[in-house]
């Protein structure tokens, strides 16, 4: 076997004792325990890179657990305006309006839609809404359908109650005619007036009045819905999804052919006004640019919600994934599925890549190895049901990169002054680099002679060195440890011991 003699211009560092210190305590062979890492409950969701419809609610313990947003819309290409009220300040989803009020309040325990509502109970509270990019609320624009959709939370019920106002005014052709959209509360129920707001081909007056067939119930979330077709004229008010009034803007007021469009005044106000009197709560305000089909109003979003961890690292590509678990909660036939993935490196800074592996609930868990890891979890609902499904903790068991195998038949040769040290090359394939530890007492290895440095000593991948500059006639004891991609913590299992006594009788 060939030596390498080192000199002193190659690298050294200096290396903890804990392999020194291990190799007195343990035997040949360190086990490495199985360890814990639990994402949620007292630790928190801190590690996440994406929360899709999901929102943080508090848990069984005080933790925090996850479950399904409620249902929101999500802006598509006829989206004129959309408030979600979920966060300050107050944004049009759309991006179409500007948005502000005195001082809005938000609750997260009253609301309907996403994760918060906007709570209104005096004048400051009011909203104004301001055409930025409108292709509606611009001066003589002619609408063609249209759909106005919001969730209301009444209190108090009082006549005159204000929800939604916008005002214009024509030209002097129409006599400066007044111009008005408003919701309001009439006789308990709420009423839609649209006065001009639909022409009639000679420009005569026309005011147009739905109003619901019972009264609202306080304190609790209705859903409202007007909409208007430009195909067939017929305007419709729908509470909870279903038909309350109906009519048609035409001539005859039936489906006749003729319709009277929707058209912005030559002088709008440029403000939409929500809650400008009003004490309760809105959410999930909308208006669209089409006849929107019978709505669907689910609790959640039928896709459910999707949670991803970052990158976990578990400290070198040698360590090994026992187990992956979960704590749920599934009320009738809702699901929380998990998932996980590993590899060795990372694609970017906040995941793993590869193929997502589902965790089965009733199949034993195949150890995987590698170092970084990433979790999913997908949270999907029963519609049939108000409860979401929950999730309040992952659990993830490992087993760290075991310490690698010592090499085996270390044999020490003596001659005058140093030490000819050869060994077999340990069989791991992440094998990086080998210890040699010396001293002048068995099992202490603090011998600080030898030309290559003080003990341990790393000597790389080689498997053969001189060690020089020892004292004739002094009997050293010797060790070897390998270490892997985990780094040279990681050679803590030593060889069994040698020793050798350089003499001048071997020149």
């Amino acid at each position: 076997m060939p030596i390498l003699k080192y000199t002193r211009t190659m690298r050294k560092r200096t290396i903890p004792l804990l392999a020194i210190l291990i190799s007195l305590l343990a035997p040949d062979v360190v086990c490495a325990r199985e360890q814990t890492i639990v994402l949620g409950g007292e630790d928190g969701w801190e590690s996440t890179t994406l929360l899709e419809r999901l929102v943080h609610v508090s848990g069984r313990y005080g933790s925090d657990d996850l479950q399904i947003m409620p249902y929101r819309h999500e802006i598509d290409s006829d989206t004129e305006l959309l408030l979600h009220f979920d966060s300050l300040p107050l944004t049009d989803a759309a991006g179409r309006f500007a948005v502000s009020a005195t001082s809005p309040e938000l609750s997260f325990t009253t609301s309907r839609a996403g994760t918060a509502g906007l709570l209104v109970n005096d004048s400051a509270d009011a909203v104004e809404v301001v055409p930025v990019s409108s292709e509606l609320f611009e001066a003589g624009v002619e609408w063609g359908s249209f759909t106005l959709e919001f969730w209301l939370y009444p209190v108090t019920l009082t006549q005159g109650e204000r929800i939604v106002e916008w005002n214009g005014r024509e030209d002097g052709r129409l006599d400066f005619r007044a111009q008005q959209f408003l919701v309001d509360i009439h006789n308990r129920r709420l009423r839609f007036s649209l006065v001009n707001f639909f022409v009639p081909p000679g420009g005569s007056a026309c005011t147009v009045t739905l109003e619901g067939d019972s009264g609202l119930i306080p304190r609790r979330w209705s859903h409202h819905m007007l909409r208007f077709s430009d195909e067939t004229a017929r305007l419709e008010y729908l509470v909870d999804g279903r038909t309350v009034a109906v009519t048609h803007v035409s001539e005859s007021g039936r489906e006749d052919g003729s319709v009277f469009f929707p058209r912005t005044a030559v002088y709008p106000s440029g403000v939409i006004h929500l809650a400008p009197s009003f004490t309760g709560a809105i959410d999930e305000f909308r208006l669209l640019r089409r006849f929107e089909p019978d709505p669907d109003i689910p609790q959640f979003h039928p896709a459910g919600g999707i949670y991803e961890s970052g990158v976990i690292d578990l400290g070198s590509p040698g360590a090994m994934l026992t187990g992956v678990s979960a704590i749920t909660s599934t009320p009738a036939m809702t699901d929380v599925f998990v998932y996980y993935r590993m590899a060795n490196t990372r694609s970017g800074t906040t995941s793993v890549g590869g193929e997502w592996i589902p965790v089965g609930h009733d199949t034993i868990f195949p150890a995987r190895v590698g170092r970084f890891l990433q979790l999913r979890a997908e949270l999907l609902p029963d519609l049939r049901t108000a409860e979401s499904p929950v999730l309040s903790e992952i659990h993830i068991t490992y087993i760290p990169d075991p310490p690698p195998q010592p090499p085996v038949g270390l044999d020490a040769v003596p001659h005058d002054g140093w030490v000819e040290l050869s060994w077999a090359p340990a069989l791991q394939e992440d094998i990086q680099g080998y210890l040699v530890y010396y001293g002048i007492q068995p099992g202490r290895y603090f011998g600080s002679d030898g030309d290559l440095g003080p003990s341990p000593i790393d000597v790389g991948q080689v498997t053969a060195i001189t060690l020089s500059g020892l004292e004739n006639g002094t009997l050293y004891y010797f060790a070897v440890s390998a270490y892997d991609a985990a780094g040279m913590d990681s050679a803590t299992v030593l060889s069994a011991e040698v020793a050798a006594r350089p003499a001048r009788v071997y020149r």
